[in-house]
């Protein structure tokens, strides 16, 4: 005799989950591992203080994924011409490495990471 199951997902809950405060801080608590990541890579590179301590943390917007929504963070800085260069065409130094630091790219990985996954996923 075969048992017949039915899943019936309840969205309603899950929608109610994923928009608690709780998910919240779970996105914060990821946006705060990357900017802490970032402000030391910043610092690393010898970049100004200006933009280290620019570099912050805030809700980002409500993202909809499979219909359902979820609460983000994000990782921001107030001064993007150090992430992303100037827009000027200009030669490379004689290193050949842009003169672009991608501070935040650099550091995508350990945001929503926990600490013992830092590397991000294998």
């Amino acid at each position: 005799m075969a048992i017949r199951i039915k899943y019936r997902a309840n969205n309603k809950e899950f929608g109610a989950l994923m928009m608690s405060q709780q998910t919240q801080d779970l996105a914060d608590q990821g946006a705060n591992r990357g900017a802490q990541e970032a402000r030391r890579l910043a610092s690393s590179f010898g970049l100004p203080e200006r933009y280290i301590a620019s570099i912050d943390i805030a809700p980002g917007p409500t993202a909809t994924i499979g219909g359902n929504p979820r609460r983000t963070a994000r990782v921001e800085a107030k001064f993007p011409y150090i992430e992303f260069g100037s827009g000027r065409k200009r030669p490379r130094p004689q290193g050949g490495r842009s003169p672009a630091y991608r501070v935040l790219g650099r550091t995508a990985s350990k945001i929503g990471n926990p600490p013992d996954r830092a590397e991000g996923p294998s």
